[in-house]
Parts: C-alpha cells; sequence; structure tokens
C-alpha cells in the first residue's frame, strides 16, 4: 500500500511555526514627519504572566501557547512612559491570533497631542470667530440699511450665538480626532480589503480589488519597467539617480500589486478556485523573482496543493540563489529554502537529495536556535521520514525519537503539534511490519488531527489512507475499501481530482478491489478495480499528458482487471495505448516495453 508522509514546511517566518504573534509598534505620522519604531514599549497580553517590550527596531513577539491560528486573545495594557495609544480600544479587544499577520500599534506622544490638539483648536476658533464675526457684521449692515427688522435681527444673531456654542462643544473632540491621524496610513484600501476578507465578505473584497486592478496589466507593467530600467542604468552613471527613483517607485507599485494579488489568491482559493489561485499567486512570484519570501511561498503552493514537483523545485531553486544572495548561506530563508527544496526531492522519491539538504536545513536552524525550537524538531522528523523510506530504520526512529523529545519539551505530551510525529511513527511501524504499533500511533494522529482540523482536512485523510494500508496488510478488504474511500472523498475535495494524493487513493482502492475479487472471485469487486485505475488514469492523463509512464502504468492496471472480467478486447486496447504511454515518456524503459508486447500477445493469442 501506499503510503502519504505529510511533511511541514515552514511558511515565510520562523514565528509562524513558533506559535508567536508578531507585532510592531509605532509613532504617530504627521504632517512632514513619518512616523518611527517606537523601542521600550511594555505590551501585556490578558491571561500572560510576563510582558514583553519592544525592541530597537519596534518589533515584538508574544508566545501564544496553545493558541492556533484564528484563536482570540485581548491586549491588557500597552505602556510606554510620555506616550499613549492612538486608540484606547485596542485595549480589552479581542483580536484573532495570527502567526503571518503582524499586529500593529501606534502611539502618540503625550506632549505632543496636547500641543497638536491645542493648535488645531486655536485654529478652528480663529476660523469659526472670523465666520462669526462676518456674519454679525453682515447683520448689522442688514440692520442699519432697515433691510431687516430689528425684531429679526435680534432673532438671527440669536441663531447665531446658539450655533457658535453648539460648534463649541464639539472643537475638543473634532481637535483630537485629527491629532490622533496617522498620516502614514491615510490610504486605507489595503486595510478595508484585509478586513472583508477575514469577515468571509469575499464578494466584496473581490470586486473592490477588481474595480482598481488588473492582474495581467501589472505584471506586464512590472515587466516593462524593469527592462526600461535596466537600460537607463546600463546608459550612463549620469541616469543613476534617477533610475534608482524610478526603481523605489516600482517596487513600492510591486508591493501594493503584489498584496492585490495575495488577496485575490486568499479569496480564489477559499472558494477552491485552485486555477484562479494558481494564477494570483504566480504572477505574483513573476513580478519580482528576486523577492524570496513570494518565491518560497509560490514553491510551497505547487509542492502541497498542485503537487506539480518540477514546478515547485523551479520556484524553490530560485527562492534559495536569492536568498542565499540577499542574506548569506547562514540565515533563517536560506535554511527554509533547503528544507522545501528536500520535500520536493522527497515528492520526487530522489532520496538521496532530500536527506542531503534536509540535513543542510537542520545544520543550519540548530546552529542559529538552538535544540529547543519547533522548526528543530520538524527538521529531524523530516530526515527520519526519509531514512525510512530508504530502509534505515534505526536512523529513521533514532531522529523521529528527537522529533518527539524537542516537541514534548516545548508543548507536553498531547499537543496537536505532536500529531504529524505520532502518524509519522505509524508509518515506521508499518514497514517494520509492527501493526500494531502502527494502529495506535495512526489513531493518535487520528485525534490529533480531528481535533485540530476537523474532520474535512487532508491530513485526516491521509490518515484514513495509511489505517486502510493496515486493513490491507491483515486482508480486511471491506474495511480497508472504506478508508480508502474516505481518504478519496476528502482529498478529492479539499485538493482536486489531479492531486497526487487522490490518485493514490484511487489507486489504493483499485489495489485491494482487485486483491478482494482474486480471493473471493466476485466481479463486482474488478468492476470497481477498473473504475478506480480508469480515474486515476485520466487524473495522470490531465497533470502529464498520455506520453508518461504512470499514465503507462494506469494503462497496465486498466488491461490487467479487464483479463480478469475476460474483456479482452478492451484489455487489447489497454496494452496498446500502455506501450505507446511507456514508448513516449522520457523514462520509458526498453525492457518493461518488450513485456508489455509480449502480454499484448498472450492476449491476442487467448483472444483466437
Amino acid at each position: 500500500m501506499k503510503g502519504i508522509i505529510a511533511t511541514l514546511l515552514m511558511i515565510l517566518s520562523l514565528p509562524a511555526m513558533a506559535q508567536v504573534q508578531k507585532g510592531y509598534v509605532k509613532s504617530l505620522g504627521r504632517p512632514g514627519v513619518k512616523g518611527a519604531a517606537l523601542q521600550g514599549v511594555s505590551i501585556r497580553v490578558r491571561g500572560v504572566h510576563n510582558a514583553v517590550v519592544s525592541a530597537q527596531t519596534g518589533t515584538f513577539s508574544i508566545a501564544m501557547t496553545g493558541k492556533k491560528a484564528g484563536d482570540a486573545y485581548a491586549l491588557q495594557s500597552v505602556k510606554k512612559a510620555g506616550y499613549e495609544l492612538i486608540e484606547a480600544g485596542m485595549i480589552g479587544r479581542n483580536y484573532a491570533f495570527s502567526p503571518s499577520v503582524t499586529m500593529q500599534i501606534v502611539m502618540v506622544n503625550s506632549s505632543q497631542l496636547q500641543a497638536d490638539k491645542q493648535r488645531i483648536e486655536n485654529n478652528a476658533y480663529k476660523a469659526a470667530e472670523k465666520n462669526y464675526k462676518a456674519k454679525m457684521m453682515a447683520l448689522e449692515k442688514q440692520l442699519n440699511a432697515k433691510k431687516i427688522t430689528a425684531a429679526n435681527y435680534e432673532k438671527q444673531v440669536n441663531d447665531l450665538q446658539k450655533q457658535f456654542e453648539k460648534y463649541e462643544s464639539l472643537i475638543e473632540q473634532m481637535a483630537e480626532h485629527y491629532a490622533k491621524t496617522d498620516y502614514d496610513a491615510l490610504d486605507e484600501k489595503n486595510k478595508q480589503i484585509n478586513q472583508l476578507i477575514e469577515n468571509g465578505e469575499l464578494e466584496r473584497a473581490e470586486e473592490m480589488i477588481n474595480s482598481m486592478f488588473d492582474p495581467t496589466e501589472a505584471l506586464k507593467k512590472a515587466k516593462e519597467d524593469k527592462q526600461r530600467i535596466d537600460k537607463q542604468l546600463a546608459d550612463a552613471n549620469a541616469l543613476m539617480e534617477e533610475a534608482e527613483r524610478q526603481r523605489q517607485e516600482v517596487l513600492k507599485r510591486q508591493a501594493k500589486d503584489a498584496e492585490y494579488l495575495y488577496q485575490l489568491f486568499t479569496i480564489a482559493y477559499s472558494k477552491f478556485e485552485i486555477d484562479k489561485a494558481k494564477e494570483y499567486i504566480t504572477t505574483r512570484a513573476e513580478l519580482d523573482p528576486d523577492m524570496v519570501e513570494w518565491q518560497i511561498f509560490t514553491g510551497l503552493f505547487y509542492l502541497e496543493v498542485m503537487g506539480d514537483y518540477d514546478t515547485a523545485m523551479m520556484y524553490n531553486n530560485r527562492a534559495l540563489a536569492a536568498s542565499q544572495k540577499q542574506n548569506g548561506e547562514e540565515s533563517m530563508q536560506t535554511a527554509l529554502c533547503y528544507n522545501n527544496i528536500a520535500s520536493s526531492h522527497y515528492y520526487k522519491k530522489d532520496y538521496q537529495k532530500a536527506i542531503s539538504n534536509f540535513q543542510k536545513a537542520l545544520g543550519i536552524w540548530e546552529k542559529s536556535l538552538g535544540e529547543d525550537y519547533d522548526v528543530v524538531a520538524i527538521a529531524y522528523d523530516n530526515v527520519a521520514s526519509v531514512y525510512k523510506e530508504t530502509g534505515n530504520y534505526n536512523e529513521a526512529k533514532k531522529n523521529l525519537d528527537k522529533a518527539f523529545e524537542i516537541k514534548k519539551r516545548l508543548y507536553g505530551e498531547n499537543n496537536p503539534s505532536l500529531a504529524t510525529l505520532y502518524n509519522n511513527r505509524g508509518g515506521l511501524c508499518e514497514k517494520q511490519g509492527d501493526y500494531e504499533c502502527a494502529a495506535e500511533n495512526y489513531s493518535k494522529a487520528f485525534e490529533l488531527y480531528t481535533a485540530l482540523y476537523g474532520e474535512q482536512h487532508p491530513s485526516v485523510a491521509n490518515i484514513y489512507n495509511n489505517v486502510g494500508g493496515i486493513y490491507g496488510h491483515y486482508k480486511d478488504y471491506d474495511h480497508a475499501l472504506a478508508m480508502f474511500a474516505k481518504a478519496l472523498e476528502i482529498w478529492s475535495t479539499t485538493l482536486g481530482d489531479n492531486h497526487p494524493d487522490t490518485r493514490t487513493a484511487l489507486e489504493n482502492i483499485g489495489e485491494v478491489a482487485m486483491l478482494k475479487g482474486d480471493e473471493q472471485s466476485k466481479k463486482e469487486d474488478y468492476a470497481a478495480a477498473l473504475k478506480s485505475y480508469t480515474l486515476a488514469r485520466q487524473s495522470y492523463v490531465n497533470a502529464f499528458g498520455e506520453a508518461n509512464r504512470k499514465v503507462g502504468l494506469a494503462y497496465e492496471y486498466m488491461g490487467l482487471t479487464n483479463v480478469y472480467l475476460k474483456n479482452f478486447k478492451e484489455a487489447e486496447a489497454n496494452f496498446v495505448s500502455a506501450i505507446e504511454s511507456h514508448s513516449k515518456a522520457p523514462d520509458g524503459k526498453a525492457s518493461h516495453i518488450a513485456s508489455l508486447k509480449e502480454t499484448l500477445q498472450v492476449i491476442r493469442d487467448n483472444m483466437k
């Protein structure tokens, strides 16, 4: 049976793996004065004993022990001597924990705030008084010219005085509002869009973006700008200053375009519109091939969602080259690139390259972070997975035990983050023939995965698939088929019909149905096997075209099943197609093709 090992990958940044809420504190931006990072701000979360303090860069990180993305948390206090929050309502308000979204806090110097409020109030009074006096003079002229009566004059003067008094009652509030306006953030479009997305109002967000942004035009414009700038930089040193100014403008616009694309990707992916999601995230990556984070995430999308390992490898290698150049060989981003490249090799079953790259990532993380860090545990688990596939079970167990030790020290015995380790330990036990141990660990993984994600998640499907393999070993084919069917349902819904995991479930169903048919001689079992192999073949064709070894193998399985069903004409057609696919495939083997031709001849002889 085929088993899928869920390899956890870090997305963009280490704090996401360590369950950390990132934040940034800045001073208020005022006209002509840009806000700056604030050091020494004390931030405390409700229910947490220790406060964190912002660094010189204004950044801080709050450990969210026991929380997962989407869980609520609240600020208890934000303090710095001589400063106050521009939005006091932040204290006590519930926020959704997100490892990838940075919380921004804006504070204002109390003396500056009072001075600005006073200045704004004074200016408001001056303007109001000027208007008041002008209206009074106009009324006096009308009275002197006898254009209005004395009674009418008195009434209008009283009305004007009341209006001025009402205006006075609002001046302080108005002054405070304007004195607390952050001029660094006056363009609120992106914030509005992100708020709509978080609230689930995806259609409104999409309409808003599409009304002002065209992804195709953005990519075209980015390429044109880059070509023009490169030419300007090469023309003469005299143009360097202007070209650099334009480059900064282009980079600023690209960052904004990239955010629109990521928002569109988020919307499309949330709606399971995978083709649209692929278009948006690929376009973002192509806006700037040197932007490491964009390449990393796109590689991850192609690896985990599309199952396109070659394209994933291309983006991962691009990210690695850019990270080595920008950050150096020992950086966290470079380690992440090695990890993701290793994952691509792992899925392609190139295990030597996989373990080499996993160990490079592990070496960097362990050197930089020490041992007791979540990502180090994941790296040990990844290395163990590769050793398991190569049959080196002793090394696999040693590395897996190391991962367990670290995770348990960090999170305790029953934390959901241990689910993958239990799943992988189950796979190791299964490889060693200890099916009772495998079932026990798969059960623990299932319990933690469902608690973390619910029933409809690819990781839960992976457990169903693995448990189906255990039933298959015991020749309990009915229960095996039930497990594979659950895995197929979840994978096809969440990942699509053309994902490798979906094909795995189809092939497993076909294999077990064939075995059940062999044992019980049931025609309906062979028919079920044929249906699964046919669906798997179509999925391979959609992904790779007809000229592919996997397509050829699917045709072979279809042909063999038709032989059991005594559908010799269909079996003949299947083996003809298998020979054609293997012959055109880049990795087609002559010896295998020759064997297929011999089988085809046997079928034709029997037909005669």
